[in-house]
């Protein structure tokens, strides 16, 4: 009767901790490298991409926070990257857009392009209690994107140097493993976009891009 009594607690015990993180906030950061896309702009009105902006890869960083609704979850996160520019491709007008500058491609500039997000995200959530889980899903909400002093070369004449805040969206997938009852570490990939983004040149040209990267990041969250 008493090792009955002990197995039944015993398995109370385990069944309680199992769902102890179910219903509840958590915290995290995450940081890794982000392979970015280009910039490939439009005259405003008009549908030709004469110029395109090529960037290298970046260090990234976020923090994030939600709750976890046990086979779902809802957080909302912060992230921040700036990759130089490699090179940049220019493909038509150059007189209208960048004075003294010629068609073709620029494989010396200088510059970066600097960017914050906040987003919303909404995570299916399979496994973890106690193990591996994983995560898919994404989420929407607002990158703001910052030209930082874009020249086509050493001792050039700044070209770009402008910000915008515009709609942006991603997607998540991610692996963790539950080290303790309040920690997770984990592995995870995000493609961000941010499909519209309106810049002004600094000869006072109105551009429209699009922007996007993809990112493999380690993630710790506590529970």
């Amino acid at each position: 009767m008493k090792v009955t009594l002990a197995a039944m607690l015993l398995a109370s015990t385990a069944a309680s901790q199992a769902v102890a993180r179910d219903g509840s906030v958590y915290l995290g950061t995450e940081a890794g490298y982000a392979f970015t896309g280009d910039l490939e702009y439009e005259l405003g009105g008009d549908d030709f991409e004469f110029l395109e902006v090529n960037h290298g890869g970046a260090a990234e960083l976020g923090y994030f926070a939600g709750y976890d609704y046990g086979f779902f979850r809802i957080e909302i996160e912060g992230t921040y990257r700036k990759p130089d520019i490699d090179n940049v491709d220019l493909r038509a007008r150059p007189v209208d857009v960048i004075p003294g500058a010629g068609i073709g491609q620029y494989s010396n500039p200088r510059g970066s392009t600097e960017t914050w997000s906040l987003m919303s995200n909404v995570l299916v959530d399979i496994g973890g209690e106690g193990g591996i889980g994983a995560m898919i899903g994404g989420g929407a909400g607002t990158a703001w994107v910052n030209q930082e002093s874009w020249r086509l070369g050493d001792g050039g004449a700044v070209f770009a140097d402008d910000k915008d805040a515009a709609f942006a969206y991603q997607g998540i997938a991610q692996l963790y493993y539950q080290v303790t009852d309040n920690l997770d570490l984990g592995v995870k990939y995000r493609y961000f976009a941010v499909p519209e983004v309106r810049h002004r040149l600094a000869d006072g040209a109105s551009v429209e891009g699009d922007f996007d990267s993809h990112s493999v990041l380690a993630t710790l969250m506590l529970n």
